[in-house]
């Protein structure tokens, strides 16, 4: 069972996240608010009264929880590390880099050059991510979902083909897409989906 852990107005508390735990960050306050940094000083606000979730990772990370130094009351942020549930925390994903991780709100077509990268949807309407028949076998993407209202729908463009019939992926939800198998002709990619997709 995980320790909470209270950091107080213009406190700065560091912990460190193991491979598969998860760092649950809270605020039960509608006074107090706060940041968690990364060690590449990648910020995600946590916002009075709300509840974000960070992890797991596959390898150690480490992590700064600040509080506001505005924040009164004298309520603090309340933080815990451990194999925990989400619950009904927004999940927030840090990058590896900024070089291997795009955003996304609209719907688009995949090409090569999204190969080996994270794709973090950030919108809440519906959109559609269309497969073309011409990806590299081995090609794989993982696409990060948000706690906001909108679906990823991955969609078989001319040539492609979905092995699994698996297609939509929820808000909240991680997944993957890998290029199965490849035609020495470049038009018949298979494809798989993993993860959330449903």
């Amino acid at each position: 069972m995980s320790i909470e852990v209270n950091v107080r107005s213009g406190e700065i508390s560091k912990t460190i996240l193991n491979a598969g735990d998860i760092l649950i960050v809270r605020s039960d306050s509608n006074w107090v608010s706060g940041v968690v940094r990364d060690a590449s000083n990648q910020a995600a606000v946590i916002s009075p009264n709300s509840k974000i979730a960070i992890g797991p990772y596959p390898d150690v990370r480490q992590f700064s929880i600040e509080a506001a130094p505005n924040s009164i009351q004298g309520e603090p942020l309340m933080y815990s590390v451990g194999n925990s549930r989400r619950d009904d925390a927004t999940e927030v994903v840090f990058a590896r880099s900024s070089s291997n991780v795009k955003s996304f709100s609209a719907s688009f077509t995949l090409d090569a050059t999204y190969d080996k990268f994270d794709l973090v949807y950030n919108a809440s309407t519906n959109v559609t991510v269309t497969v073309p028949a011409n990806l590299p076998q081995g090609f794989k993407v993982k696409f990060i979902g948000t706690n906001l209202t909108g679906n990823i729908t991955i969609a078989a463009g001319p040539g492609a083909t979905n092995r699994d019939g698996q297609t939509t992926l929820a808000s909240g939800k991680n997944g993957t897409l890998t290029i199965t198998r490849q035609s020495a002709k470049n038009d018949a990619a298979q494809y798989a989906l993993s993860g959330d997709f449903a």
